[in-house]
């Protein structure tokens, strides 16, 4: 899957989309991580993470990880900031859909990660029906568009 970084924003192409999902349909313990991205140059580095809700089979799961890097011992722990998520639709951009999180510092996704990547994701159990996602022009080419914006407050 190919992806854009700029300053705390990752753009994740998920590419075989539909292949993805059946995978995920085959093995309900199957996820796929975006590669990192940095809030701003020598700050916070984090990735995306999808899998299917393990309530509702026919639901995509969504959840933001932050992850072990060579700043973390001079950064400000946990992580306070902004998460702005929005799922792209490339043929109508205002049908695109965005939802804001904020950060908890009680939420132990949010503390320094111990491991490689945080196994504590923060998100959204059930983002989006697989159905809705396609029928709603998301899905391009058997391609689907995640922008992550991470912003320190």
């Amino acid at each position: 899957s190919l992806e854009t970084k700029r300053h705390g924003t990752l753009v994740w192409k998920i590419d075989e989309f539909k292949k993805k999902i059946e995978i995920m349909q085959g093995n309900s313990n199957m996820m796929f991580y975006s590669s990192e991205a940095y809030t701003s140059p020598n700050e916070y580095k984090f990735c995306a993470r999808i899998n299917l809700s393990h309530k509702m089979r026919d639901c995509i799961s969504l959840h933001v990880h932050l992850m072990k890097s060579e700043n973390d011992y001079h950064l400000s722990w946990p992580f306070i900031g902004r998460i702005k998520i929005s799922m792209i639709n490339t043929r109508d951009s205002s049908q695109s859909q965005s939802d804001i999180l904020m950060s908890k510092p009680e939420i132990l996704a949010f503390h320094r990660p111990q491991e490689d990547i945080s196994p504590r994701g923060f998100g959204f159990m059930e983002y989006a029906l697989i159905n809705d996602i396609i029928k709603r022009g998301f899905v391009e080419n058997d391609c689907l568009i995640i922008k992550i914006q991470m912003n320190i407050v």
